[in-house]
């Protein structure tokens, strides 16, 4: 499982809709359902939003998906396809962030093993007999980059200068 892209930018903070897929490679078959907790820096960002991806809303049944929970640094979601199951290359997931505080480097988004505060079983993908399908995670990076204020004092004219070229 991955993240698309791997390193995410938004241009200004709190206004711009930064939106992150979940991935799962060629690997994964038989995926029935799964139940995850992603992580983010609150400082940096906000959880806007979460949805199904694209091999769960195409699959050949109809399917569930829901965020179980969310707190300030972490987002719970739980999703089933409802009597089939889907195969990657593809989108299981979209996590969606807004920016509230500019990032001189990257913060990690991950996907987390073991179980947390937010009550759930940790991360876990299941197959047609609901049993876990082990796989390997590659965590993402997002990063708030702000714009430069241009401004008729002398640093503002030194950077509209470098901008230009």
């Amino acid at each position: 499982m991955s993240f698309d892209p791997l390193i995410a930018i938004t241009d200004t903070t709190g206004v711009d809709t930064l939106c992150v897929s979940v991935t799962i490679d060629a690997a994964a078959t038989d995926v029935r359902g799964y139940s995850l907790v992603f992580e983010f820096d609150d400082g940096s960002v906000a959880f806007a939003g979460a949805f199904a991806g694209s091999l769960l809303t195409n699959a050949a049944c109809p399917h569930f998906f829901q965020i179980l929970a969310a707190d300030a640094d972490s987002v719970w979601i739980d999703a089933a396809g409802l009597g089939c199951s889907f195969a990657g290359p593809g989108e299981i997931a979209e996590l969606c962030f807004t920016g509230i505080d500019c990032a001189v480097e990257g913060m990690p988004l991950t996907c987390r093993v073991d179980p947390d505060t937010l009550g759930a079983p940790g991360r876990v993908i299941r197959n047609g007999l609901n049993e876990s399908i082990p796989y390997g995670v590659v965590d993402g990076t997002i990063v708030v980059d702000c714009a430069i204020a241009v401004e008729s004092r002398s640093w503002g004219r030194t950077k509209a200068h470098y901008r230009r070229r």
